[in-house]
């Protein structure tokens, strides 16, 4: 969608749904979408572009949470998923 896309507001939200801290979406990257494995078995005559997904890191200081959400332009919040160490995921549809 054409709202995602590097210098996109956003807003992270803790468990309270409250704004803790807002900024905008860094550029990101290319990242496959497939296993190498897989990825030398696609046939260029039926998928002439290797199927890709945009990974991007965004650095933010916020007050401690046992949850977050993850707001992006006028898009509705996702959760985000607990990597460790103080990280978060999550996936944009």
């Amino acid at each position: 969608m054409s709202d995602l896309h590097a210098t996109a507001p956003f807003q992270l939200l803790d468990d309270s749904d409250r704004r803790v801290a807002t900024g905008e979406l860094s550029p990101g990257r290319a990242v496959s979408a497939v296993d190498a494995e897989l990825d030398s078995a696609l046939d260029p005559e039926i998928v002439p572009r290797r199927p890709t997904f945009c990974e991007m890191t965004l650095a933010v200081i916020a007050p401690p949470a046992s949850a977050y959400r993850l707001a992006v332009a006028d898009r509705e919040p996702v959760e985000l998923t607990s990597a460790g160490d103080g990280q978060w995921i999550a996936s944009l549809p």
